[in-house]
């Protein structure tokens, strides 16, 4: 059998229609689906992929930090004093604020040199919210600057442990016995169990 031109014609646009009627029904729901594809992953990436910590015991704040700027004082503090009640989020958006206003200061030569604790509490709140390496770059800049205080070297030791980097743990760990302090002991158990 075969269709005569007007024929075949009027067929192609009723094809034409049926499939024009397929893609503009399919086409919004096939875009959607390709950006959820691509769009899911960027999103978790950005703003769920860190998992908190809490298998090292926080420290508790017991001090406050004074710089001379109050309203740098003020975002400081108001980082410890949420650090010290869990909420590691705000504790490490206070604390981070802070550490910049601080760090154009010392570049500007207005100071001279960061507060000591700044930098481990707020390497610390990245810790307790799973930003690991970012935790470990901050605690080993507080510890190259501050290398007698031990709680600094325990903390950054057990940072190592959590990530495997046993070689590096037992270094901290060793500096922490070498000073003799309160957490001589504490160093020496965790040196013996790596």
């Amino acid at each position: 059998m075969y269709l005569s031109s007007g024929e075949s014609s009027s067929m192609e646009v009723r094809m034409n229609k049926k499939y024009t009627n397929f893609l503009e029904k399919v086409a919004p729901a096939t875009i959607i689906i390709f950006i959820l594809i691509f769009l899911i992953p960027v999103i978790r990436d950005k703003v769920g992929k860190h998992n908190p910590v809490k298998k090292i015991k926080p420290p508790k704040v017991e001090k406050t930090i004074g710089t001379g700027y109050s309203s740098i004082d003020s975002l400081i503090n108001k980082g410890l004093k949420e650090f010290g009640k869990g909420d590691y989020t705000s504790a490490s958006r206070n604390l981070s604020k802070a550490h910049f206003y601080l760090s154009v200061k010392v570049k500007e030569g207005e100071l001279k040199e960061l507060p000591e604790g700044l930098l481990f509490y707020l390497a610390l709140s990245e810790f307790y919210r799973g930003k690991i390496e970012k935790a470990e770059k901050l605690l080993e800049e507080e510890c190259r600057k501050f290398t007698e205080n031990e709680v600094y070297s325990w903390y950054l030791a057990n940072i190592y442990i959590y990530k495997g980097e046993k070689s590096k743990a037992r270094k901290e760990l060793e500096h922490i016995i070498s000073l003799n302090g309160k957490y001589r002991e504490k160093a020496r158990e965790v040196l013996s169990r790596l």
